[in-house]
């Protein structure tokens, strides 16, 4: 996915590195994330879809501010229709709060990502965890032998499945992208090294470009 423009001093490029800094928006997504009940593997399988999505930016348009498109961490889209109607707000509204306040956009952000999981019937206005045709995603890469290829999202949450296959769980009951699924899986992995300590020093080198 193209992401040509950005508006959040959280932005994520080679020349700005969070990673490994206590500050960094990996440890924001990962502690709101823990502190309310999710496992390890599974934030990392989230985390796996928002690097490949957003590059962890909750202030990214898919294009400039076009709501017809996706925004934010995972890119709802419609903005319009999803993210922008739930916080009210119009593409100049959520580009001032993302350069006044990064930290609480991306806080409302997982708010919505987690109110939105609870949902199983589609809607237009929200996103929502579907499992009915989460198996037509695994076409070209699907959850390894033993992972569950469909899940409900209170099962997902706790899991304890690796962490390169709940991305692949992740992607294909809420994302339902379809794309660059490798690369979701191998980020994915890469954040579980860092947050169970195998690997301290990651930065934006190690991960897929």
């Amino acid at each position: 996915m193209v992401l040509p423009k950005v508006c959040s001093p959280f932005c994520v490029g080679r020349d700005f590195k969070l990673y490994g800094k206590q500050d960094g928006t990996e440890h924001i997504i990962y502690n709101y994330l823990f502190d309310r009940g999710r496992s390890t593997e599974a934030i990392c399988g989230v985390l796996g879809n928002m690097y490949e999505e957003s590059k962890m930016n909750p202030g990214v348009w898919q294009a400039w501010e076009n709501t017809g498109l996706g925004y934010s961490l995972v890119q709802w889209s419609s903005a319009d229709d999803k993210y922008l109607s739930y916080i009210n707000m119009g593409a100049n509204e959520v580009n001032n709060w993302a350069k006044a306040d990064p930290k609480g956009l991306m806080d409302s952000q997982l708010r919505y990502l987690l109110e939105t999981m609870k949902l199983t019937e589609m809607t237009k206005e929200e996103n929502q965890w579907l499992i009915g045709n989460a198996l037509r995603y695994y076409e070209q890469k699907a959850p390894s032998n033993g992972t569950p290829k469909t899940m409900t999202a209170e099962e997902y949450i706790t899991s304890d499945c690796d962490p390169g296959d709940l991305a692949l769980v992740f992607q294909a009951h809420y994302e339902r992208s379809g794309h660059h699924l490798q690369k979701r899986v191998d980020a994915a992995n890469k954040w579980y090294e860092y947050f169970t300590m195998q690997d301290l020093t990651i930065n934006l080198d190690d991960f897929p470009q």
